[in-house]
């Protein structure tokens, strides 16, 4: 078998020079079991862009966090967020349906790994695909029963959280799938796959989905349309808004925050089985309390909510400074959560 693979990346020819670019070529794969990285001469090096090209399928590009590969199939399973040293070519073949009419480019240069708020936000952002089609309880404890064994699914092998994103990137690496292939290669529920390949653009055609096109020329109409539409509601609400409505609609926005906050620890918490989350809730109670009349305890992944007793009308809170003063004390509570999110992740890794 042939592949046509280009090797780009940047060495110094002398201090006072800019970096030049090398290429390579390797045009042919007579050792499917050797390592890839080794083979292709880029074990040097940690931060690489892929192009895949095919003028017969779907061009893309990936990219390699931390200079890992976001999923590799090995034994029919998908890994998630694999080491270099562990992909052979055999593996990158199968994983990314590479044919003799592709050209696979590797280019030096990327994304290094995300920050704590990233890592917040990937156990976040798939609570509502979870809850969705499980449905949505009224207690924490019924929440975390059906959210966290999915989680570890989804655990890549560098102890991280695979992300919606990279989710979507798997499944946008090609233009059509099968619900069985993916239920076999990633061990999780139908629905839940249903859900993410819909978002991702596919459609259900005898039991295999397939990629729609897009015409980006009229999504990017569309786009307009809709942000000018929201420009001008926008300029309408806030041209009636008045001091006490923008001050809740502030204070709200950090609510949410922090909700997201201990949602995130909360679950990383469960997931390295440490007291973090219970000592933050610690605070959080003596904060509700002392914010009595302002704040109050909410339900489920809703852990404090703004009190339903104040009112844009009520005119005793107008020229109340307790509300700005209450938002940067729920930031700051925020991002108490967010370094405990950054200890417990530092200390497991």
């Amino acid at each position: 078998m042939s592949i046509k693979i280009i090797i780009k990346h940047h060495k110094y020819v002398d201090e006072d020079q800019e970096r030049a670019h090398i290429y390579r070529e390797k045009l042919k794969v007579d050792n499917l079991d050797t390592n890839l990285m080794s083979y292709i001469g880029c074990d040097d090096y940690d931060f690489y862009t892929v192009f895949f090209i095919n003028p017969y399928t779907k061009s893309y590009e990936m990219l390699l966090e931390e200079g890992r590969f976001p999923f590799v199939v090995k034994e029919g399973k998908y890994e998630w967020h694999v080491s270099p040293e562990e992909v052979t070519v055999r593996d990158f073949i199968n994983t990314y349906d590479i044919d003799e009419n592709a050209t696979i480019k590797f280019e030096e240069g990327g994304l290094g790994g995300g920050g704590v708020d990233d890592y917040i936000t990937a156990f976040v952002e798939w609570i509502p695909y979870i809850l969705g089609y499980v449905g949505y309880f009224s207690t924490l404890k019924d929440i975390v029963k059906v959210v966290m064994p999915i989680y570890h699914k989804l655990i890549g092998k560098d102890n991280r959280l695979v992300t919606k994103k990279e989710f979507m990137r798997l499944l946008q690496s090609r233009t059509s799938w099968t619900m069985k292939e993916l239920e076999s290669r990633t061990t999780l529920d139908s629905n839940l796959i249903e859900a993410m390949l819909t978002e991702a653009g596919f459609v259900n055609s005898n039991d295999h989905y397939i990629l729609q096109s897009i015409d980006n020329e009229n999504q990017d109409n569309e786009e307009i349309e809709k942000d000018s539409y929201i420009d001008e509601q926008s300029q309408k609400i806030w041209g009636e808004t008045t001091p006490l409505e923008s001050k809740l609609f502030e204070l709200r926005e950090a609510v949410h925050d922090l909700n997201l906050s201990l949602t995130g620890l909360m679950f990383l918490s469960k997931h390295y089985k440490s007291d973090a989350f219970n000592v933050m809730m610690q605070l959080v109670d003596c904060y509700v309390d002392e914010w009595e009349g302002y704040i109050t305890k909410g339900e489920g992944l809703r852990f404090i909510v703004v009190s339903k007793d104040i009112q844009p009308e009520d005119e005793e809170y107008e020229e109340d400074e307790t509300l700005h003063i209450l938002e940067h004390s729920t930031y700051d509570l925020c991002r108490y959560a967010s370094y405990l999110c950054e200890q417990l992740d530092k200390n497991n890794s």
